[in-house]
């Protein structure tokens, strides 16, 4: 499997550490030039300024913007070189000595996008004994997450279990990613009212999604490189108006739409 580190030109700080980790485990990687959204002058041609505040109640920082594009680039390398499965890491992760054995399982594949740096506080039984049904996780790191999941199914391959589920945890600090994965989010990376990490739950054409339970890939909680967001903003009374309106058309009504199809199949 293709493993790729996100990295931007001036933290070669982050480059070393994160080659030190991936050396130790004996993991051959290719850097990727992270993009620096500072230097984005035209972040119009990606995102939706007005429909990114109605979905998120805040605007879009250029930090955002650059994570955006730099996901974006390996995607199209992952189609246009024909990648069947590639591992895609962010450097500002902690990678356990796990990650190893997980490249070289094919637990992964039963996936189209599976994240590795989401760290739950619930057992494997608990979420058996959940399947099928909505679950609340708790995810503290960075921002607290207390978002329902619903699992519609596990996957168990020697140590590792993973669950397939909608929507999927944000964040991007280490997922794998198929071609079909990458060439659906590629669809939807236009006029875009979300977050690069929130895209996955806004991606159809039955792409399936899920995390493994023991990350392998850990946030560090300091030093972002996205910084100045401003969450919550207040709506005025035209806005709420279009939020309404916004929520109906929404990219996410389509996955959800074509999750309701799948179940009668």
């Amino acid at each position: 499997m293709k493993v790729y580190l996100v990295n931007l030109e001036r933290r070669p700080d982050r480059l070393q550490e994160m080659t030190e980790q991936l050396n130790s485990l004996g993991i051959e990687f290719e850097r990727i030039d992270a993009v620096d959204g500072n230097h984005i002058k035209n972040s119009t041609d990606y995102f939706s300024p007005k429909r990114f505040f109605l979905e998120n109640r805040r605007n879009y920082v250029p930090g955002e913007v650059g994570c955006a594009l730099s996901h974006i680039n390996i995607w199209k390398k992952i189609v246009y070189e024909n990648i069947d499965y590639a591992l895609v890491l962010e450097d500002d992760v902690i990678i356990t000595n796990k990650m190893t054995d997980f490249i070289d399982s094919t637990i992964y594949k039963n996936f189209d996008y599976l994240k590795i740096d989401f760290e739950i506080s619930v057992d494997g039984a608990l979420l058996i004994k959940h399947q099928s049904s909505k679950l609340p996780i708790r995810y503290n790191h960075p921002i607290p997450d207390k978002a329902t999941y619903k699992i519609f199914d596990i996957f168990s391959e020697d140590t590792f279990t993973a669950c397939e589920c909608d929507p999927v945890p944000y964040y991007t600090g280490g997922y794998v990613i198929s071609r079909h994965g990458a060439e659906r989010f590629l669809a939807i990376a236009t006029n875009m009212y979300y977050a690069i990490d929130l895209l996955p739950r806004y991606a159809t054409d039955r792409v399936k999604q899920g995390f493994l339970i023991s990350a392998l890939a850990k946030h560090k909680e300091e030093d972002s490189d996205i910084s100045g967001r401003i969450f919550n903003e207040k709506l005025t009374i035209s806005d709420k108006f279009l939020f309404v309106f916004h929520k109906i058309f929404n990219r996410r009504r389509l996955r959800e739409i074509e999750f309701i199809y799948w179940a009668k199949k």
